[in-house]
Order: C-alpha cells, then structure tokens, then sequence
C-alpha cells in the first residue's frame, strides 16, 4: 500500500484519515484518495481563477491603451496594471 502524504495541516479530517492502523487504513483508502482529489481540484481551480483575474486586468489595460490609440503594431504595452 503506497504512503499517502499530507501536504496540509488545513485538513484535518484527511489527516485522520491517513493515521489509522492498517486494516482501518485499507478500508479508508478510497476516501482518503477522494479527499486528496478534491482538494488537488479546489487548488487547481484557484489557480485558474486567480489566472482569469490577471487576464482581465490586462484587458481592461489593453482596452483603455485602444481607446487613445496607444495600442497596435509599433506601441509597447505599458505593463501597468490597475487593482481595480
């Protein structure tokens, strides 16, 4: 049986989990695989929303630097990006 690491304090019951005895253990393999899953996929997910953020902040940039013309083939992106 492979040793399943836990990358995080912030979830205990994972962490419980993953301290049982052996036969507990085999028995608690597929929720423990689950919990890991579901979190790998909740910080991935974040990573993409925290990604769309970004890309929305430079098109807003991008957007204004059109509207006055500074936008094109020739024009060097200003690189400032507002928190807004």
């Amino acid at each position: 049986m492979n040793c399943i690491r836990i990358r995080s304090h912030k979830f205990p019951q994972i962490t419980r989990l993953a301290s049982l005895n052996v036969s507990q253990k085999a028995a608690a393999e597929p929720l423990i695989r689950a919990a890991e899953r579901s979190r790998h996929e909740l910080e991935m997910s974040l990573l993409e929303l925290y990604g769309a953020g970004e890309r929305r902040k430079v098109a807003a940039v991008q957007v204004e630097e059109a509207r006055a013309g500074m936008l094109g083939v020739g024009h060097e992106y200003s690189g400032k990006v507002s928190d807004s």
